[in-house]
């Protein structure tokens, strides 16, 4: 319990000299003595020391030995953007990487710098966001199990969020959260995520490429391998019924072990002459297996989602024709969500949840094996 208290007075330290400076020492200035600011914040002396020690370190005063802490100006202060990936712990990979990498980039243009937020237990993370100096969070494609924690962040709810630290407060409104993540905000399975602003795929505008897509080629009779939900909840479907295409639940194969039993069965009584493919390599196997038992003049044109399984698919079924795959550009995602928390800590433009189109079917078989 005296370790969380000393933690706890160490925060709040870090938090009101942020306070301060913010409010203070737009120009920069000399702090007033160690002791007045000591009794000013109810810390001890060391406690303050180390709190000093965090913000010289991030480049908001510099310490002058017997002169005391001067606060440099705004502009010459470091700004610190807390990235956060996944579930905030330890992970073995960076998914996503072009996506995280284009919002940093963007960011270091407009000269913040990056801090990972790593914690465990997650609770403790908008502590550790503080002692970093963090000036906003970046937090790249959450679980529903974190999504509290970044409600009650977003929210300014300190109590329950910070691990020990019921008595921290004065909410965190200099530390914005954006989420970025390439899902809707709803989910058959998952909860509603409207009320935390973030930057997501444009899902709407990938079912109008596909849909239309098709149409111009002239398809009438496709199957999916996917949900029916997210067919119809990308516009997909009403594209296609709206073009007299007959398209139901029926027309779709969403468990992956029926896909080697329903697919040859509805090409032969539906003549199915396109098939749109969701996503894992497992799936994607069990089409390809289907259509290379199909004479290649007669195998349905197959539109899928480029990933890394199609080059070892392509090789492993030589005879199934070339496929249309659809990529989706995620670093257009990443770019306009660093741009967005920039403008925001910038020019205090408001943090909204946006959509970007990033999907676009440019791809062939050939073309998937040259890169």
């Amino acid at each position: 319990m005296e370790t969380i208290g000393k933690d706890r007075a160490y925060v709040e330290g870090i938090k009101k000299l942020h306070e301060l400076i913010s409010r203070k020492y737009s120009n920069g200035g000399w702090l007033p003595p160690g002791r007045q600011m000591c009794k000013k914040f109810g810390i001890s002396h060391l406690t303050y020391r180390k709190a000093l020690q965090r913000l010289t370190q991030e480049g908001a005063t510099v310490s002058f030995p017997r002169k005391g802490h001067y606060v440099n100006p705004v502009h010459l202060r470091t700004r610190k953007i807390g990235m956060v990936i996944r579930d905030g712990e330890e992970f073995p990979f960076i998914d996503g990487a072009s996506m995280i990498f284009a919002a940093a980039e963007y960011l270091e243009q407009e000269n913040f710098l990056i801090q990972q937020i790593q914690a465990s237990p997650i609770n403790t993370l908008f502590r550790k966001t503080l002692s970093h100096a963090g000036c906003g969070l970046l937090w790249f494609y959450p679980s529903d199990s974190v999504w509290p924690v970044i409600e009650k962040i977003h929210n300014g709810i300190n109590k329950g969020v910070l691990s020990g630290d019921e008595n921290l407060q004065g909410g965190n409104k200099n530390i914005p959260v954006l989420v970025v993540d390439l899902f809707d905000p709803l989910n058959p399975d998952g909860m509603n995520r409207d009320g935390v602003p973030c930057v997501r795929m444009d899902l709407h505008h990938l079912g109008a490429e596909r849909a239309n897509f098709l149409l111009e080629r002239g398809h009438k009779n496709i199957a999916y391998i996917g949900n029916y939900w997210f067919a119809e909840y990308t516009g997909f479907t009403k594209i296609l019924k709206d073009s007299g295409v007959l398209f139901s639940p029926a027309s779709c194969i969403n468990d992956i072990s029926e896909i080697t039993v329903k697919l040859p069965k509805m090409i032969s009584s539906k003549k199915i002459t396109a098939i749109v493919s969701e996503g894992s390599e497992v799936r994607l196997d069990k089409v390809f297996q289907v259509l290379s038992a199909i004479p290649e003049d007669k195998q349905p044109e197959l539109l899928l989602r480029y990933n890394r399984s199609l080059k070892p698919l392509y090789q492993k079924y030589p005879n199934v024709k070339p496929a249309m795959a659809g990529r989706t550009d995620i670093a257009k995602i990443g770019k306009a969500a660093g741009k967005l928390l920039a403008g925001h800590l910038n020019n205090g433009t408001p943090l909204s949840s946006i959509s970007v189109p990033a999907f676009s079917i440019t791809q062939t078989r050939e073309e998937g094996e040259e890169e």
